[in-house]
């Protein structure tokens, strides 16, 4: 089956040879989890903090089906101690 992966930041370095990381079709078997998918492109599981399957909030061992879409974000920080007046 066909899942759409998103990677976003420095996770884009982990996609396959050719591709940008914005979004790759990558055919997996019937079961596959979010996990298992990460494993297969070589993500590391300790940078894998935000995951959305088809823009609701997933877990690692969330299965896939056919056309979803997983994204896949780092922690992200940011911001500041100043406030605008």
């Amino acid at each position: 089956m066909e899942v759409i992966v998103k990677l976003f930041a420095h996770l884009r370095k982990y996609a396959p040879a050719g591709s940008d990381g914005r979004k790759i079709a990558v055919d997996v078997p019937h079961g596959t989890t979010v996990r298992a998918l990460a494993a297969s492109l070589n993500l590391p599981e300790h940078l894998l903090q935000i995951l959305l399957v088809n823009g609701n909030n997933a877990s690692l061992d969330q299965e896939l089906y056919e056309g979803d879409e997983l994204s896949i974000f780092p922690y992200m920080a940011g911001g500041s101690n100043h406030c605008v007046q």
